[in-house]
């Protein structure tokens, strides 16, 4: 089993590359320590700190997840407005910084005397949407465009690593949250940890090399020219083109010669081979990619 999970480990790495893999294992991991803190932590410090009544707190909590609505919208301008020819990278990097110095503010500024409450419910919203919401799905969209190099396991490889350190991470945010907590004595000391960490992720940024797809896609949206380069299926469609043409161009020689002097030797003899293509056999090439098939009927 060991040598398979090695062999298994040695594949991902050939296919994806180690920053990749390390990105996404290091960014998902803390992703989901900070996810499981950010929900602890910010009750005791909204009802200890900033001395909310238990509804007020709830209120700030919801109107905190109410932030991840704008998901879709944060994900169609990462994908529209590429920032110096990065359409992911360079997000990760300014939404993880920005998230970074909301925690960083929180931390230093002692609350109800240098900040108040609603300030600081308004500070964690706008962290909550650089980090949890923004980052978020730019790492989902990473994941559902490098799985492409590998169309048969990719997706299955990628979300199983993502998902995976997700939950460890979520696993042990829950498991140390209590004594993070006992240990900082303030709740808002406890953003420390939390700064430290986006900052992490944030450098971890860093490592992810967008593909020569996304590079060449951001490269034609900018000259305003929209060609895209072909995805993996429009490939083999045109190689299937390809093999379709040297298919017919060879039994066009094969009728040609078939008229000359020995008509029945050298057709029989053309034929007969069995890397040439006979009248009587049928050459479907089906090719299958993101619900893209090409077929090639009886030639």
């Amino acid at each position: 089993t060991s040598g398979s999970c090695s062999q298994f480990v040695r594949e991902q790495r050939r296919i994806y590359g180690t920053r990749l893999l390390l990105f996404l294992t290091i960014v998902n991991l803390l992703y989901g320590v900070t996810t499981s803190w950010f929900i602890y932590i910010n009750n005791y410090y909204l009802s200890v700190d900033c001395g909310l009544s238990p509804a007020r707190t709830q209120s700030a909590i919801a109107t905190m997840g109410l932030c991840i609505i704008v998901r879709p919208i944060l994900g169609a301008v990462s994908d529209s407005v590429p920032i110096l020819g990065s359409k992911r990278r360079a997000y990760f990097l300014l939404a993880g910084i920005g998230s970074g110095c909301c925690y960083l503010a929180l931390a230093v500024l002692t609350p109800r005397a240098q900040i108040s409450p609603w300030s600081s419910t308004a500070v964690l919203c706008v962290a909550n949407v650089l980090g949890y919401a923004w980052c978020g799905v730019i790492l989902y969209a990473i994941v559902a465009e490098e799985q492409r190099r590998d169309p048969v396991d990719g997706a299955a490889n990628l979300n199983a690593l993502q998902w995976g350190c997700y939950s460890t991470g979520a696993l042990l945010g829950d498991l140390s949250e209590g004594f993070l907590l006992k240990m900082a004595g303030r709740p808002h000391n406890c953003y420390w940890m939390m700064w430290l960490f986006w900052s992490v992720m944030a450098a971890c940024g860093l490592l992810y090399e967008e593909s020569k797809q996304s590079t060449a896609a951001v490269a034609a949206h900018q000259d305003g020219t929209n060609k895209l380069p072909h995805s993996g299926a429009e490939s083999a469609a045109c190689c299937s083109t390809d093999m379709l043409d040297a298919t017919v161009e060879l039994a066009t020689l094969a009728s040609d010669r078939a008229a000359d002097d020995q008509p029945d030797v050298e057709v029989a003899e053309l034929t007969t081979e069995p890397d040439l293509v006979s009248e009587r056999k049928l050459h479907a090439i089906v090719v299958e990619e993101a619900g893209f098939e090409v077929q090639m009927k009886k030639l």
